[in-house]
């Protein structure tokens, strides 16, 4: 139930603008510091998001033609608004958002008004095998790492990109769908156990040590 304060307080977040932290405007690259904050933003950008190797390029060509290759399913069953009702409430709502400015708690709102048309138009995304680039589009922030003794080092900072709340929302069911998919018909490896529900690295410790003093026996 949105109350009087809930409203101001999802409409001051979405207003609410921010201090920005920025880079110092003088960076070392190679031996030579930039001069302005054109050249600084060039220097990190080379830095975290290099160009594609030429030795690279036609591996990428070879993944991109497997995928366009590959098999296609005959049939996706559709999402279901309490999959994507349960998606957003995984969403932890303190996060910062993307380039739209939308929290996932006011995705969430609007998912709970309107949940057909939220879940009609993922799954019009699904039939047309389709991902929408504002969805996939991240604003990218440079954030200084903490403790660093040097920040005019690239090496000082770290980038962080924040992609569209509905980005994730629709990378959030196509994840379940595969590994549901993986899990039913026995894809996974037994070994397997980072990003799965249900196990950790205390169970993958114990695994190791099984090995090993079975095979010292």
């Amino acid at each position: 139930m949105q109350t009087q304060e809930n409203v101001w307080s999802l409409t001051n977040r979405l207003l609410k603008t921010a201090t920005p932290r920025r880079p110092p405007v003088t960076l070392n690259r190679d031996g030579t510091y930039t001069t302005d904050s054109q050249e600084t933003a060039k220097a990190l950008l080379d830095h975290f998001y290099p160009g594609d190797s030429p030795d690279t390029l036609p591996r990428h060509h070879e993944l991109r033609s497997d995928m366009t290759n590959s098999p296609q399913s005959h049939y996706d069953p559709p999402f279901t608004q309490e999959e994507v009702l349960e998606c957003l409430r995984q969403m932890n709502p303190k996060k910062a958002p993307g380039l739209d400015n939308l929290t996932s708690d006011i995705c969430l709102q609007f998912a709970t008004d309107y949940p057909r048309l939220l879940t009609d138009i993922l799954n019009r995304c699904l039939a047309l095998q389709h991902f929408p680039n504002q969805w996939k589009t991240a604003f990218v922030k440079i954030i200084p790492k903490p403790g660093k003794s040097d920040y005019s080092a690239l090496e000082s900072f770290r980038p962080i990109g924040l992609i569209p709340v509905f980005g994730k929302l629709l990378e959030k069911l196509f994840i379940r769908r595969v590994t549901y998919h993986a899990q039913r018909n026995n894809l996974l490896n037994k070994f397997q156990f980072g990003f799965r529900e249900q196990t950790n690295t205390c169970e993958a410790i114990n695994t190791a040590l099984d090995i090993i003093y079975t095979s010292e026996k």
